[in-house]
């Protein structure tokens, strides 16, 4: 079944609080876009510096983020050298991780650690790789055994809302299914009601939505609509 996955960019625990808040009955899963200012510009939760006491009690296992027991949560880390902070974003309750292999400062870290990954964190945690527009294919096969989904940048310039759609993540899409049929895909970038339809027709499995969302004027509505699209 095609998902539809919110995209949120947390500027802290009431941000993603009050998102969703409106959003939770609407949908089981979001995407939090994590942002450490170094691999991207703009800086989020927890690398901003706000609700850390929050972050440590979730870590602590004494609190969860809002709605975790109605909402499971995709992090998206657009950090530098994510991998080494895997653990932290397991323990935050992530259902889902997608890493950027360019973000490595060494290019085996990330290979070496989720070929080393606990069978029960694998069983619970789903991890992901993401494909930039510009990237060919080749870059990321060497990873593609030990993930479970690729995700194919819609956007040139990543780590923004907004920014239009690269029509080349369509052949990325095609390719992909044509050589690994059964590799989950999902996109993230650039998603409207027009661009969605594309990359539908061209294989996608999962769709990441976010400033067609909350530039909106009703986003609960907007949600719908893109979820219309793929039942």
């Amino acid at each position: 079944m095609t998902e539809i996955l919110p995209a949120l960019m947390p500027k802290n625990i009431g941000d993603i609080r009050g998102k969703l808040s409106f959003l939770f009955e609407r949908t089981d899963m979001v995407q939090l876009d994590i942002m450490d200012g170094v691999y991207v510009p703009d800086v989020t939760w927890p690398y901003n510096g706000e609700d850390q006491q929050f972050l440590q009690d979730i870590l602590d296992e004494n609190d969860g983020l809002p709605f975790w027991d109605q909402v499971s949560f995709e992090f998206d880390l657009m950090i530098k050298n994510a991998s080494a902070e895997m653990d932290m974003f397991i323990k935050l309750g992530a259902t889902r991780i997608v890493f950027h292999p360019d973000g490595e400062d060494d290019p085996g870290a990330l290979f070496e650690r989720l070929e080393a990954l606990d069978p029960y964190i694998r069983d619970h945690t789903k991890m992901g790789i993401a494909l930039r527009a510009n990237e060919p294919l080749s870059n990321i096969e060497r990873l593609l055994p030990l993930v479970d989904y690729v995700q194919c940048m819609g956007i040139e310039t990543i780590g923004l809302q907004g920014e239009p759609f690269d029509p080349r993540v369509i052949e990325q899409i095609k390719e992909i299914k044509s050589r690994y049929p059964d590799m989950i895909v999902s996109v993230d970038g650039g998603m409207t009601i027009e661009t969605a339809h594309q990359v539908l027709d061209a294989g996608a499995d999962r769709l990441v939505v976010g400033s067609a969302i909350w530039k909106s004027i009703d986003p609960e509505e907007t949600l719908r609509d893109f979820q219309h699209l793929v039942r």
